[in-house]
């Protein structure tokens, strides 16, 4: 997956069938990530990161789970399956969130 920007510090988790298989801190601050802003507005630092977290899921049907545990939130901009192949079509379910402008 490719996180994009992070406020006030996140930490990724990406848990697999229950297990944690990724634990990534993303602080925020001056000079860190690709470019951070200070944003006046909410008194913190927001940082771009435009960063890829992998990790290997073995062949077959499974469950994962990913989570932001930092201070607020994290954007992923996308999710790259490499090497995936199905006889008909993929099997996902996919749950998420909305807002008005963000999902």
């Amino acid at each position: 997956m490719r996180i994009g920007k992070v406020g006030d510090m996140g930490l990724l988790k990406v848990l697999l069938d229950g297990n944690e298989v990724a634990s990534v801190d993303f602080p925020t601050g001056q000079g860190l990530g690709a470019s951070s802003e200070y944003v006046d507005q909410w008194k913190r630092w927001e940082t771009t990161y435009d960063k890829d977290v992998d990790i290997d899921v073995p062949a077959g049907q499974h469950e994962i789970q990913i989570r932001n545990d930092g201070n607020d939130w994290i954007t992923i901009d996308y999710f790259r399956l490499t090497n995936y192949l199905t006889n008909t079509k993929p099997n996902l379910r996919v749950l998420g969130m909305q807002t008005k402008d963000r999902a």
